[in-house]
């Protein structure tokens, strides 16, 4: 209706009878993550993905960004345990994120092994759930002490999963992807700059990013698409501004 994740119509190709094996990768990856030492995950995402079917370098950079988010969170949650953060609220958020995990790894075996029809599609599913991982640490990490070391690892990840985006989207060259993700990423920084400052917590800033970045990479697929009319924006733009506006007084 919105122009925003069709889901109606045919979703995959009839190799369909994949699904059950990507859903097994996905579900033991999420496994290992949440019971595991990291170093046992690295190494089973590392044999399931270049196991997986021929296309390995298609997405690589999409591999390393969630497989780099997946061990960052795994690693913050340890910090947490030693931190004396509430055991409820960290087994709370540490099997949310155990979910997310599984949900990407998914979507990324799927796009991979062109189980999905709406590949682009899936693709903006897939990066906005990296980067809900990157905006949740970046947001509950920074700090006076770490500011600029923080602003780059966000900065340069935010560039690389725009790059990715821009370059699998388009069917550019890369050095155009990279001017465009370039120019996002900071467009981006500048969002989170602002909604660190609002009174909405690290979960409202959090979202109020997340929000953004769905409804940026979405229109931009939409153009690409040719597919993004007046209208279409209007209604993209008054559905942005509802959540927006439901983030601000619920947060």
């Amino acid at each position: 209706m919105f122009g925003i994740i069709n889901l109606t119509g045919k979703f995959w190709h009839n190799s369909g009878r994949l699904l059950p094996g990507l859903l097994g990768k996905a579900l033991v990856l999420a496994l290992i993550w949440q019971f595991l030492p990291y170093w046992i995950f690295i190494l089973a995402s590392l044999y399931l993905y270049f196991k997986s079917g021929s296309r390995a370098l298609d997405l690589f950079l999409a591999y390393i960004l969630l497989l780099a988010a997946s061990v960052a969170v795994k690693l913050w949650l340890g910090f947490a345990n030693i931190g004396k953060i509430l055991i409820e609220f960290n087994s709370q958020v540490q099997y949310s994120l155990a979910l997310t995990l599984f949900v990407a790894w998914f979507l990324l075996f799927g796009i991979k092994e062109l189980v999905f029809l709406r590949r682009k599609e899936m693709l903006v599913l897939l990066q906005t759930l990296i980067f809900f991982i990157l905006a949740f640490l970046f947001l509950w990490l920074i700090s006076p002490g770490d500011f600029y070391p923080a602003i780059f690892i966000f900065s340069t990840v935010t560039m690389l999963l725009f790059a990715q985006f821009y370059n699998f989207v388009s069917q550019k060259s890369f050095g155009y992807a990279l001017f465009l993700a370039i120019t996002s990423s900071l467009v981006v920084l500048e969002i989170a700059w602002v909604a660190s400052l609002l009174p909405v917590g690290i979960f409202g800033a959090t979202t109020i990013l997340v929000l953004f970045w769905f409804f940026a990479q979405r229109m931009y697929l939409l153009y690409e698409e040719k597919l993004l009319e007046a209208k279409v924006l209007l209604k993209n733009g008054l559905l942005f501004a509802a959540l927006l506006v439901l983030v601000l007084v619920f947060s």
